[in-house]
């Protein structure tokens, strides 16, 4: 399968396209009800991310990741992309950036992954390629 990586913009198609995998997804950590269409876009528009990018497999957008200046990557990608496609974005992440510079107790000094308590198959795909949790967080 061919993917590719696009950075996302501050152009119509990329909002609706954002805001279409949003409403499609079946994980969400940070927000529990849908943003109307005016608030994605100002919330797109803000450049919320330090860096923030579309995944197109083959003809078709399947979801987006994300890095944040404290070293947390996001993965948001439709689950049936998975098992090949969850690779191939950590593949691009460590391949095109590094991570910023620690600063103790606030920034680690390699890339982590933020997952959704609740998605079981990413936790899987994720212990299969290598990778081992150590943190569990709590909302209060």
């Amino acid at each position: 399968m061919d993917y590719k990586f696009i950075k996302v913009l501050q152009s119509k198609e990329h909002v609706e396209v954002l805001y279409t995998l949003l409403s499609e997804r079946k994980y969400n950590i940070s927000h529990i009800e849908m943003p109307s269409k005016n608030e994605h876009k100002e919330f797109v528009f803000s450049k919320p991310y330090k860096n923030w990018f579309l995944v197109k497999c083959e003809k078709s957008f399947i979801g987006t990741f994300y890095i944040q200046d404290n070293n947390s990557i996001s993965i948001n990608i439709k689950e049936k992309f998975y098992e090949d496609g969850i690779p191939r974005v950590l593949s691009f992440i460590k391949s095109n950036f590094v991570p910023n510079k620690p600063i103790k107790s606030l920034i680690p000094k390699d890339f982590y992954i933020n997952t959704p308590s609740g998605d079981i198959k990413l936790h899987k795909v994720l212990a299969n390629i290598g990778y081992k949790h150590n943190q569990i967080s709590y909302i209060i």
